[in-house]
């Protein structure tokens, strides 16, 4: 009998980033302002 090896799941990526609420472009998870539309960001 020949068996299928499946390999062990990987852990899920840490998030490290996170969308602009305002102008929708990526930035680092812990920002409070984002540098390119000046917006205060919610904590």
């Amino acid at each position: 009998m020949n068996r299928l090896h499946r390999p062990a799941p990987q852990p899920e990526p840490e998030v490290t980033t996170k969308i602009c609420s305002y102008c929708k472009s990526e930035i680092h998870k812990d920002a409070v302002k984002y540098p390119h539309c000046a917006s205060d960001l919610e904590a």
